[in-house]
């Protein structure tokens, strides 16, 4: 019954251990994307306190960050020619401007993301800010968590069924103790034996005080 029991408690662990493993990892990821989203949205709004409008001219001052955050900031006309920093290496530098949307463009060697802001100006004219992160360190840390997850679970879950199987054979010991003195009593014909108490006051001890009881009452 106990071994029946401890087998129970195990599989029980282990469905535990990985249902927490794959949330936890999804978790992990979606706070990964959600804070490479925030600093990309930010750092390209931010990149626009260095870009000023005076007598109907745009200028870009000379403290411009291209490069802030690990994000890549690129300055375009509004035509989409590129006036301000420079393209990363192997980025598409075909893909089409998009006003204030996350792209997720993914090449051979490299995941990008890409938020696209237009400032417009008062005389009509207006200019892009293109914000580009690249994925791969993001990307590798999160391979990185997920295989010390993998390294760990096993030993996780070791130490659990052995500490259930520590457990479950306490908890019945004292239910083998009651079988045992019960077999005696039975195959000796001695009613003078009773059935040990523990000191608990639970479930087992009234049942076996229920049994020695009964003994009691045979004796007599």
């Amino acid at each position: 019954m106990d071994s029946g029991c401890t087998i129970y408690y195990a599989m029980v662990i282990i469905v535990i251990s990985l249902v927490f493993s794959l949330m936890l990892s999804l978790s992990i990821e979606k706070q990964v994307s959600l804070v490479t989203e925030d600093t990309l949205i930010k750092t390209v709004q931010n990149s626009l306190d260095d870009i000023d409008y005076e007598n109907q001219i745009i200028e870009i001052d000379n403290d411009f960050d291209s490069y802030s955050h690990g994000v890549t900031l690129l300055v375009y006309t509004e035509n989409g020619q590129l006036i301000k920093g420079k393209t990363p290496k192997d980025f598409p530098a075909y893909t089409p401007l998009s006003s204030s949307e996350i792209q997720e463009i993914e090449t051979e060697q490299h995941i990008w993301r890409i938020y696209d802001l237009y400032q417009n100006y008062d005389n009509g004219q207006g200019l892009w800010v293109r914000g580009i992160y690249a994925m791969d360190d993001a990307l590798h840390s999160l391979a990185a968590i997920r295989h010390v997850m993998l390294l760990i679970l096993p030993l996780l879950i070791v130490v659990a069924v052995f500490t259930g199987f520590k457990i479950t054979k306490k908890a019945f010991e004292p239910v083998s103790e009651i079988a045992e003195t019960a077999n005696t009593i039975n195959s000796g014909y001695d009613l003078s034996k009773r059935l040990p108490l523990n000191n608990s006051e639970d479930e087992i001890y009234q049942l076996s005080e229920t049994i020695n009881k009964m003994i009691s009452r045979l004796e007599e």
